[in-house]
């Protein structure tokens, strides 16, 4: 009866055999996120690191092979980690922003990079972890509108008023103030302090300064691990500036429609190259060998995180979203994240393992082809023999 009711029995105690209730999909999810995928290799609670993904590197200083964990830390020191420990701590001048290791030339015996600290409008680069030379960023142009008033209020031409509504006029019109300028606007409605602020800063040289806000390195002429690199700097000014690779002139200027956040560049300054730049407008732009291409990549939120990968540029947003595009602007996929995006970064070991294996497999087929080669010359070896055998 129990066959034909069709339940499943024990042949030994002739029970029913229960069925094993199914595992919940949620609990499921629940178990593999207490997992993880990752493992934690080191963890120092105690470090006290304040530092930004940008302020971050890994850089053979010493050139014998171990790489060390660079960073430009808030509290205006150059940390160097070895392993667990942290081996030196160096003095910085101001507050960095972001750091970049980089090779000048080629004429040391020991390969030992320099590394670049950005921070404020200078950038200090170091030598076997010693102060080495300091660039300085180039001024900011002044408007010729607002130069003509601070010039007219030093030689007594123009009243303090009159000043103001001009450099009033000329901000809504679209031109960008010192800020000094700024400074004056802010305080129109109380004449006695606009009068003193003009009689302090009228007889100064007008200068506006810009800051660094990224770097990169950008090869000069070898593709290769030691190679020469250039340093790859984006300014508050919209612009991004190339240097040599000394460190101490700029060799190409390109204005920018926003202010640069990320900068990643590939390929050979001497050769080609592109420079692939995500600004604060939620725009991503591209550099060709010097010039602005018209390619635009429009973000829905401001980027938090970019990476160029063979012919793909990838961007993470601050609304959870990872945008992977082609070079010439096509997006093939926009995967969702579940988690906020702090960093990018690109892992090339995997690639370079695949790169072996298929030279292996090259070169066994090179070993059947001189295989076949053999053969013919043991087909020819018959045919003189049956031409005998003819004759």
């Amino acid at each position: 009866m129990k066959d034909e009711e069709g339940l499943a029995t024990d042949e030994e105690n002739n029970q029913p055999i229960e069925e094993k209730e199914a595992e919940p999909e949620e609990e499921k999810k629940e178990k593999k996120k207490e997992r993880g995928l990752w493992l934690d290799a080191w963890q120092d609670p105690l470090a006290g690191v304040r530092a930004f993904s940008g302020a971050l590197d890994l850089a053979d200083i010493q050139g014998d092979g171990d790489h060390k964990l660079l960073i430009a830390d808030a509290s205006r020191k150059l940390k160097v980690f070895c392993g667990q420990s942290l081996v030196s701590e160096n003095p910085l001048l101001d507050t960095p922003c972001a750091i970049a290791s980089f090779y000048m030339d080629y004429n040391e015996p020991v390969r030992r990079p320099a590394v670049a600290v950005a921070a404020g409008p200078y950038i200090f680069i170091y030598k076997n972890l010693r102060p080495y030379y300091k660039f300085t960023l180039p001024p900011m142009e002044i408007n010729q509108i607002e130069s003509d008033v601070w010039s007219n209020l030093r030689n007594g031409k123009i009243a303090i008023q009159a000043a103001v509504d001009d450099l009033e006029n000329a901000k809504e019109n679209g031109v960008v103030l010192t800020a000094r300028s700024l400074d004056l606007l802010s305080l129109e409605e109380d004449p006695d302090k606009q009068q003193t602020f003009v009689n302090d800063h009228k007889n100064l040289p007008l200068i506006q300064q810009t800051v660094i806000t990224a770097v990169t390195v950008l090869r000069k002429d070898k593709d290769e691990h030691g190679a020469v690199g250039c340093l790859v700097i984006g300014t508050e000014n919209t612009r991004v500036l190339i240097l040599d690779p000394t460190g101490s002139s700029i060799m190409k200027k390109v204005q920018l429609p926003s202010i640069p956040a990320f900068v990643v560049a590939t390929g050979l300054y001497d050769v080609d190259y592109r420079i692939v730049i995500a600004c604060r407008n939620g725009n991503v732009y591209t550099v060709k060998n010097g010039e602005l291409m018209g390619i635009i990549i429009e973000l829905e939120s401001q980027p938090c995180g970019l990476v160029r990968v063979d012919k793909s540029i990838i961007v993470g947003t601050m609304a959870n979203v990872l945008h992977a595009h082609h070079v010439k602007g096509m997006q093939p996929y926009t995967p969702p994240i579940t988690h906020h995006t702090s960093h990018i970064t690109h892992h090339t070991s995997h690639i370079t393992h695949h790169t072996s294996h298929i030279t292996q497999h090259t070169s066994h087929i090179t070993h059947h082809t001189s295989h076949i080669t053999h053969h013919p010359s043991h087909i020819t070896h018959h045919t003189s023999h049956i031409t005998h055998h003819t004759s």
